[in-house]
């Protein structure tokens, strides 16, 4: 460290060296240190690359005999770093009731004038519960009812931040408990929306906010989905509306709470009596319950049972809280919604699609083996004749496909058109569930009623490693379905070269042609590809049979569809 004492030391320094002295001083507060340096002509209006000058250390450090010293000598309370905070603003947002009171006796301070993102020095001591500030704050002219841009209050702030006592002045001097958001992103994305505190780079970011806000949003609802009781209570006694929603979404406070797992505070604002079965504004519908369990918050899903929420409660398409639960894989919530709540294992929404089959489409193996366990059925269809097998071939989810043959799924079974799993996983570039399937006794050449093989899926995709692993595990090259249509003739015919190139070099047979007569080259030509007519052109003889563009055939294939997946994810 510089020494400090006796003057002699500081003449001695060099400018540079009794500039960084000045800092230093500034920044510990050593007022005798920076009134000699200053008479040794450093200046006090020096600053550092990001604008910082000794009065900006001075503030935030709340030194005020410093800050009053370097004011005798020029130093300004206007000063700002790059990021436009103020001596002010510095010395509010550390908590420096007495620093800001000197601060702004002096010229040119401005109690209003916040960082270049357009958060105030009021705002600052809001965000870090520094009540004596907000008060002396609000003394010198802050307006209580002040208003950021996109609406947060004050009381937003403080609310949001579990400050109680500073609500509490707050409500004292006059805040509005139902000042609200606005003109925030309509969106529960944290990538899209504005959070209300997002930070100067001067330890502004507030990392409890983890859910933003959208328009509407009151202090009640921010305390709520941040798990603060004692403002929910506070609140809550002056009258606010517990039940009050969202201007965007409808959503309420108890939702805030629930889907961000705080069960206190839902048991909190069930006591006090708020709607548990409330739905949002959304075409969905959704209740608070639906939002806990999709999120696996197995407390928050009780303390909404233990306040009169509906465990059965859908969405408009029939998607229970036990659903939700299944497709995101929380097991503990599955068994307690079971077992404790008495919820049926084996409803369906309206595409008939149970909670098993939505474990098995999303992957979770251990929430399939509990939903069985509890006696579900493995084999129950959906709306398309497809069992969860089906959705777990579809997905590559290998884990859910073995253990549910092991449960004794047939991995044979057909749907409609006579699909199985097998062209499923193929049609969807699976190889490794191809591979699961194969040995665990799926038949690599099924065809459905049309007579198509998995191997014509991967071709009609163009799936290169598909091909090679279908062929390897016995798949037959040449394979004709009803109308004689092959593998290679359906590549062909969607101008899949590499396909077409691995097929042939497979053994598939360029020459063997569908029932109508047309080869795979004659696809290709009406299908005007280039690329595999030059190709089949040298695998072929120059004689053969054309066929006009409009009797192009098309492929006996409408059956084999994409499993309509089932998307059913709540805003998060």
């Amino acid at each position: 460290m510089i020494p400090m004492t006796p003057s002699l030391t500081f003449s001695a320094l060099s400018a540079t060296k009794n500039q960084s002295a000045l800092f230093l001083a500034a920044q510990e507060g050593r007022s005798a240190d920076i009134a000699t340096l200053a008479g040794l002509g450093v200046s006090v209006l020096s600053m550092m690359p990001n604008f910082a000058t000794p009065m900006l250390y001075a503030a935030a450090g709340g030194h005020v005999n410093a800050i009053q010293t370097l004011a005798s000598f020029g130093g300004l309370a206007s000063s700002r770093l790059v990021d436009g905070a103020t001596p002010l603003f510095l010395a509010a947002q550390g908590g420096h009731a007495e620093a800001v009171s000197a601060i702004a006796a002096m010229e040119g301070a401005d109690v209003n004038l916040g960082t270049s993102d357009g958060t105030p020095p009021a705002f600052a001591a809001a965000i870090n519960g520094h009540t004596n500030v907000i008060q002396l704050l609000v003394a010198l002219g802050v307006y209580v009812n002040g208003r950021m841009s996109d609406g947060a209050s004050l009381l937003f702030i403080a609310a949001s931040h579990g400050h109680i006592d500073t609500v509490q002045a707050l409500l004292d001097l006059g805040a509005d408990t139902n000042a609200a958001l606005h003109n925030t992103v309509a969106s529960r994305s944290p990538k899209r929306a504005r959070r209300h505190c997002a930070g100067t780079g001067y330890q502004m970011r507030c990392e409890s906010c983890r859910m933003p806000m959208v328009d509407g949003t009151t202090p009640l609802m921010a305390a709520a989905q941040n798990g603060h009781e004692e403002v929910i209570q506070t609140l809550a006694s002056l009258g606010v509306d517990l039940n009050a929603a969202s201007t965007t979404d409808g959503s309420t406070a108890l939702m805030a709470a629930a889907q961000l797992g705080h069960a206190g505070a839902v048991r909190k604002l069930g006591s006090l009596g708020a709607n548990p079965n409330a739905v949002d504004a959304s075409k969905a519908r959704a209740t608070p319950i639906l939002f806990a369990a999709q999120n696996g918050h197995l407390e928050t899903v009780k303390a909404l049972i233990e306040i009169g929420a509906n465990a059965e409660a859908t969405l408009v398409d029939g998607a229970t809280p036990l659903m939700f639960a299944a497709m995101s894989g929380h097991v503990d919530v599955i068994r307690y919604l079971a077992e404790t709540a008495h919820v049926s294992v084996s409803k369906a929404g309206d595409d008939e699609a149970t909670p098993l089959f939505l474990a098995a489409q999303n992957g979770h193996a251990e929430a399939v083996r509990a939903l069985h366990e509890l006696g579900a059925d493995a084999n129950t269809e959906n709306d398309e004749g497809r069992s969860p097998l089906f959705a777990a071939a579809e997905c590559g989810h290998i884990g859910v496909m073995e253990l549910l043959v092991g449960l004794g799924v047939d991995p044979n079974a057909t749907s409609e058109g006579g699909v199985c799993p097998l062209h499923i996983a193929s049609q969807s570039g699976h190889i490794n569930a191809i591979k699961t399937l194969a040995r665990l006794g799926a038949n690599i050449n099924a065809r459905t009623e049309g007579g198509a093989t998995p191997l014509f899926l991967a071709a009609l995709r163009g799936y290169v490693p598909i091909i090679h692993g279908l062929v390897e595990l016995g798949a037959e090259v040449n394979a004709q379905d009803s109308d004689g249509v092959t593998s290679l003739f359906v590549a062909a015919e969607e101008g899949h070269l590499l396909a077409v190139k691995a097929l042939v070099e497979l053994g598939a047979d360029a020459k063997l042609c569908a029932n109508d007569g047309a080869s795979p080259l004659t696809a290709a030509e009406v299908g005007n590809h280039a690329g595999v007519v030059k190709y089949l052109s040298g695998e072929t003889t120059s004689t053969r049979k054309k066929i006009p563009v409009k009797s192009r055939r098309r492929l006996p294939l409408e059956t084999i569809s994409s499993i309509e997946r089932t998307h059913r994810i709540l805003p998060s």
